[in-house]
């Protein structure tokens, strides 16, 4: 009879679930569904993370409730450039949405909504579990907006644990101080302290990297008892699971482990007072249900306790009594004694499979359901993903160790390719200049090493072998598969840009140049008229004169005057000649008829003999005139009519300019290869902004039509020119108001000359040329 009335209510229960389940799996209106958001710091491959979420599922899952998951891997980047992308991803991802609540699965996670607090998902709530930190806590309480569910680690009650079950045993604790607070570590010490005052002896050793901590461990002795509880960095420092040392000390030493963490068991670990991360998980869900729901408003605090669990295999191994552990403590691993369970039993846990294998079907047709709701908006975010990367208006390339697995419009635009099947599984180096293969080696090797390759100048090499100037960044994904996602900007329309800018400069540059020499072509006509209207005048006004004298019979008696209005007549012919012969010897040197014929001759008698010429026509200024040389001779191939007419301008040029009682000096210096000669004077000098352009032609310092000397502005220039077909050069040192000196260097060359080197003195033969080189010189 009992057993019919169990089957009865086998059957009864069984209707009663079908009931319930397929009127939950046939409602598919979603017009009271809640979105929910999930954001982890780390990804689902962390046992801890996975187990939060699963938990988060179970409680919320049931019901008809939308949940998206985020995964923000802050583990591998956390910085403030890392965390604007997040924003600015999570601002046009969920733009559509509202979410009835946020749930933060850890503590860093809280970083990111302590920054954007005003910025992201304003209208929802946000609910924190796996916060440990009281700093952290402290700031949720206070705002009003935030939950948190609490699930602390009693650091106290573990290591009770610990001496209880061994009493006679050290307790070895090794700590990451990177990753752990300074809250905790002031509980370890405290704990010490604790424990030193009553002869047990706690050993805490900080350190971060795990193969120091494995040294520690295998130094320890069997009567020590290990307790765990962050993770350490390998040599790459890099993140080294702490599941891995726990497995590692089990094989390897015979020491009991505890930890806080429920993932641990199975690992190796006897056990202790552990965090169940699908129990936080679970209990996250359900509190998360009471904000939506609107139930409870004023609680934002859920405390979650934490159960003793232990394994049967490890307690074995180190012969710990069941009896010594903690009341209602969790032993997993236990095995049953098949033989004493009853009929009754068995037959209760067969109904019992059979109902839970029902329960399996109905639970699977309902996930069935849910990957289906999941599955439609995976694929929502990866169109919408897609549209944004199309979007784009530059290039976005993705490769797997330099082979191209995906490209967006714009950078098919830009090589000009069809399609990406035609550049599928091809290398960068395809479309690349050569020249920047280096280039694209060094950003591979920093994909390796997860380093960010920032903006670099490149040439791409389109597949009809068009260049192209492009500008590319890099951009690892941390994956195991070697990933990069690559970034190409279009130069083109900069460089062309900057070209046509330099072009236009350029230009201006030309128009200013000409225009300057039309200024100086005006200027120049404009001295030219005044070189030849100021002679004509005064050769007009002397023959008047001469005209009126001889008409009024005074020629004989005015003799004197007559005498010297001819030298002022012959003067200022000298005058005009002068220019005559400079303009065209000018036009010469522009046509290329202009040449010079070198004689080998003295150049020191040659110099001193045309310096001493001039001595006469300046006693009457006072000016004092000195040459010196260190070699008395010196034979070289010179223009004897070119030399005289570049010393007798420099001189001209310092008698014009220098005043009563000062000097003008005529240095030569006679070296190995060259010979120098200097002209300086104590006069005027010249101004410095003037010295660059004071051998150019048709320049003057002094442009007015009323200056003190006279001069068409062509003798420098002219000077030089000459310096120039001797293969020499000239310079000018001035300090203006103390003088100038003009320098002079000429190569030392000889050249077979049949003629007998002239080394006599001829004051006469220069005399004429004097005449008309300082025809403008009035005042002699």
């Amino acid at each position: 009879m009992t057993n019919k009335n169990n089957f009865i209510y086998f059957c009864i229960c069984i209707l009663l679930i079908n009931a319930f389940f397929l009127s939950n799996f046939f409602s598919f209106g979603e017009e009271d569904s809640k979105h929910i958001l999930i954001i982890n710091s780390q990804n689902l491959s962390y046992s801890y993370t996975h187990n939060v979420v699963e938990g988060i599922y179970s409680s919320l899952n049931s019901q008809n409730n939308i949940i998206h998951i985020e995964n923000m891997d802050i583990q591998i980047k956390h910085d403030d450039e890392y965390f604007d992308m997040l924003y600015n991803l999570y601002k046009y991802k969920f733009q559509k949405y509202k979410f009835d609540i946020v749930i933060v699965t850890d503590e860093d996670a809280y970083y990111f909504f302590e920054k954007y607090n005003d910025k992201l998902f304003v209208n929802s709530p946000i609910l924190f579990c796996g916060i440990n930190e009281s700093s952290i806590l402290n700031k949720i309480n206070s705002n009003e907006r935030y939950h948190v569910v609490e699930q602390s680690i009693d650091i106290n009650k573990t290591l009770s644990l610990v001496n209880n079950l061994h009493p006679n045993s050290k307790i070895f604790i090794p700590v990451n101080p990177n990753l752990l607070s300074y809250q905790y570590i002031k509980l370890f010490e405290d704990q010490k302290k604790y424990y030193s005052s009553k002869n047990i002896d706690v050993i805490i050793y900080y350190e971060s990297n795990i193969n120091k901590v494995i040294d520690k461990i295998n130094n320890l002795s069997d009567d020590t008892a290990i307790v765990f509880l962050t993770d350490f960095l390998n040599d790459s420092n890099e993140i080294s699971p702490l599941y891995n040392l726990i497995e590692y000390t089990s094989k390897n030493k015979n020491i009991p482990i505890y930890t806080f963490w429920d993932s641990m068991m199975n690992k190796g670990i006897v056990g202790g007072s552990l965090c169940d991360a699908y129990d936080l998980g679970d209990s996250t869900g359900n509190f998360a249900l009471k904000i939506m729901n609107k139930t409870n408003n004023n609680i934002h605090k859920f405390l979650v306790q934490n159960n003793y669990q232990f394994d049967y295999n490890q307690l074995k191994r180190f012969n710990i009594p069941i009896s010594k552990l903690p009341q209602k403590s969790e032993i997993i691993n236990k095995p049953s004694n098949f033989y004493n369970i009853s009929k009754n039993t068995v037959y209760t846990f067969g109904v019992y499979i059979i109902l839970f294998l029902i329960l399996i079907i109905l639970v699977l047709l309902f996930n069935i359901k849910k990957a289906k709701k999941l599955q439609r908006i995976l694929n929502s975010s990866q169109e919408e993903y897609k549209n944004l990367i199309e979007f784009l208006p530059f290039g976005i390339l993705v490769h797997q160790n330099g082979n191209i697995l995906f490209a967006n419009s714009a950078l098919l635009k830009l090589f000009k390719i069809k399609n990406l099947e035609s550049i599928k599984n091809k290398p960068l180096y395809d479309y690349v200049h050569k020249d920047f293969h280096t280039k694209i080696n060094e950003r591979l090797i920093n994909q390796k090493k997860n380093i960010y390759s920032p903006y670099i100048e490149e040439l791409g090499l389109t597949p009809n072998g068009e260049f192209i100037d492009i500008a590319v960044c890099s951009y690892p994904f941390f994956n195991e598969k070697s990933h990069s996602l690559v970034i190409v900007s279009d130069l083109s329309e900069k460089k062309k840009a900057e070209e046509l800018k330099n072009k236009i400069i350029e230009e201006e540059k030309r128009l200013k140049q000409a225009l300057e020499y039309d200024k100086l072509k005006t200027e120049f006509f404009s001295n030219l008229s005044h070189e030849l209207k100021t002679p004509l005048n005064l050769i007009f006004s002397i023959t008047q004169l001469i005209e009126n004298n001889l008409t009024n019979n005074q020629l004989v008696c005015k003799s004197n005057n007559t005498i010297h209005h001819i030298n002022i007549l012959k003067q200022n012919c000298y005058r005009m000649l002068r220019l005559v012969n400079n303009l065209i010897d000018i036009t010469k040197l522009d046509c290329g008829y202009f040449n010079i014929e070198l004689q080998n001759h003295n150049i020191v008698s040659l110099v001193e003999n045309i310096t001493l010429s001039v001595s006469d026509y300046i006693k009457n200024k006072q000016i004092y005139l000195i040459f010196d040389t260190n070699v008395e001779e010196k034979i070289m191939a010179v223009d004897p009519n070119a030399i005289e007419r570049i010393i007798l301008n420099l001189l001209s040029n310092s008698i014009k300019f220098t005043d009563l009682g000062d000097s003008i000096t005529v240095d030569l210096f006679s070296e190995e290869d060259y010979v120098t000669i200097s002209v300086k004077d104590t006069g005027i000098g010249i101004p410095n902004d003037k010295l660059e352009i004071i051998f150019d032609r048709f320049r003057q310092v002094d442009k007015s039509l009323t200056r003190n000397t006279e001069g068409s502005g062509i003798g420098l220039s002219l000077v030089k020119s000459l310096i120039d077909m001797h293969n020499g050069s000239i310079d000018v040192k001035s300090d203006y108001g103390c003088g100038s000196e003009f320098i002079i260097k000429l190569p030392v060359t000889t050249v077979d000359d049949i003629t007998e080197i002239d080394t006599a003195y001829a004051k006469d033969t220069y005399i004429e040329k004097i005449n008309i080189e300082f025809s403008d010189i009035y005042s002699i």
